[in-house]
């Protein structure tokens, strides 16, 4: 056997051994007995997630949010939810309050504006002179109360609505549509027609709360169409309007004075003839917000039976008494109003020709007031100074906006034939201090000197009439 045989049969020998088991050796008792094998547990079983409904993000719609409206993803419709996320869209709602305007609330293109604004009023009357009626002393009452509500929608929209407590007497005081498009606005329904400075201006801001005598020749409301037309770069103002007297509660003729018409003619003459029609023309120039000058006509149709101017301006006094007439009544007129930093001032004239009068009669028929046409003229200036205030726009009849001012108001009329033989003839001087406390409050006292001729109603005969008054307004 050569020896590379023998070593391999020595190496297989070996091997052969070593796969063989060895006998165990007994344990040694100074070694620790070997730790058991741990117990096989098994993994723990997932318990199945609880869906939790998705949490509502939107946010809610408070002043100054923006609230996202989604599209309708209804499941029926056919729409995914990625297509309905391509239709959102941003919605602004928000809340506003201006102190003296009003509380707005605007949603997108749509505004609503809410305002409350009372006035009231202390005044204390005093006639010198023997025509005087025993109606003299202290009252104390609202002068006007009024709840108004505008919308302005998409479209160019609007509605104004209107109710007002005067004199505790309540009147629907505006209802009606507009349509406006940058410098033109069509009106419709219930409205105020132009009709001067004094007429134009919102109660609110003029300077006194009793309108002068140049008020009683312009009808407060109708129920028609008006159009204002702004050019030149907003410096020319036409406004226009037309319609018929109304009918009913209406804040068109102030309820306190209504004169029954004379025997013969119904009610019903002076606002449902046809061919009684109500026409105002005016035309503005505004060169700057301190100044404006205006010119204004006016005619109403009455081909079967009207009424004619009231003369029951200021102080709810009595001039001459309202004639019914049957033609036609022309008026014209023009106005002014300035004011630089610590002065204002503001003027107004009209003159007038009526129809023929149908006359009031006695039981045995005989005439109880002139018959022929009325002609007549009247006019008022105001002057203001304010030593720590500031004016607001001209065209608004330079209104206070801040601080106190001293005013000065002299006005008069005069009135062809008048009540008796001859013109009627009044005139008045007014002063008085207001103080604008702030936008929402505003408090003044002022004291008015009135003298009456011959020629006006009897309880008015040549006397001297004063009247006191504190009054104070507040605006929501």
């Amino acid at each position: 056997m050569s020896k590379l045989a023998l070593t391999a049969l020595v190496l297989g020998i070996s091997g052969a051994a070593l796969a063989q088991p060895a006998d165990p050796s007994p344990p040694d008792p100074n070694q620790p007995a070997p730790s058991p094998a741990p117990p096989i547990v098994a993994p723990p079983v997932p318990t199945p997630a609880v869906e939790t409904p998705p949490v509502d993000t939107t946010p809610i719609a408070t002043p100054d949010h923006d609230v996202m409206v989604e599209g309708d993803n209804d499941a029926n419709d056919g729409t995914s939810d990625n297509e309905g996320k391509k239709h959102k869209k941003k919605q602004k709602f928000k809340i506003t309050y201006k102190p003296g305007t009003g509380l707005t609330m605007q949603a997108d293109k749509t505004k609503l504006t809410v305002f409350l604004g009372i006035e009231t009023v202390m005044l204390e009357g005093h006639c010198i002179g023997s025509s005087c009626a025993a109606s003299d002393g202290l009252t104390l009452h609202v002068r006007r109360a009024r709840f108004s509500v505008e919308a302005k929608l998409p479209n160019h929209l609007r509605i104004d609505f209107g109710l007002q407590i005067k004199n505790e007497i309540l009147v629907l005081k505006n209802a009606n549509l507009a349509w406006k498009s940058g410098d033109l606005t069509v009106k419709a329904g219930f409205l105020k027609p132009p009709g001067g400075l004094e007429r134009d201006s919102s109660t609110w801001l003029k300077p006194f709360p009793e309108r002068s005598v140049v008020a009683n020749f312009k009808q407060d409301r109708i129920i028609g169409l008006m159009a204002t037309r702004w050019f030149a770069d907003r410096s020319f103002r036409v406004q226009g309007a037309a319609g018929h007297p109304p009918t009913g509660n209406f804040d068109a003729f102030e309820p306190e004075d209504v004169v029954k018409p004379p025997k013969g003619v119904e009610a019903e003459d002076l606002t449902k003839d046809p061919g009684n029609w109500d026409l105002f023309l005016t035309g503005t120039y505004e060169p700057s917000e301190n100044f404006e000058i205006s010119l204004n006509a006016t005619a109403h149709t009455s081909p079967d039976a009207g009424r004619g101017p009231n003369f029951a301006e200021p102080y709810e006094t009595k001039i001459v008494t309202a004639r019914f007439i049957k033609g036609t009544f022309l008026g014209g007129g023009s106005d002014v109003s300035w004011h630089g930093d610590h002065v204002r001032a503001s003027a107004e004239i009209v003159g007038f020709r009526s129809g023929e009068t149908i006359p009031h009669t006695d039981d045995l028929g005989n005439p109880l007031e002139p018959t022929k046409a009325e002609r007549g003229v009247a006019g008022y200036f105001v002057f203001g100074a304010t030593p720590n205030g500031h004016y607001g726009r001209a065209l608004d009849n330079s209104p206070l906006r801040g601080g106190w001012q001293w005013l000065l108001r002299g006005e008069f009329l005069r009135v062809t034939p008048g009540e008796h033989s001859g013109d009627a003839l009044f005139m008045s001087g007014t002063t008085g201090v207001e103080w604008q406390v702030n936008e929402q409050l505003r408090l003044q006292a002022d004291v008015a000197v009135q003298k009456y001729n011959g020629a006006v109603i009897d309880t008015n005969r040549d006397v001297w009439r004063i009247y006191s008054e504190v009054w104070a307004q507040v605006l929501m």
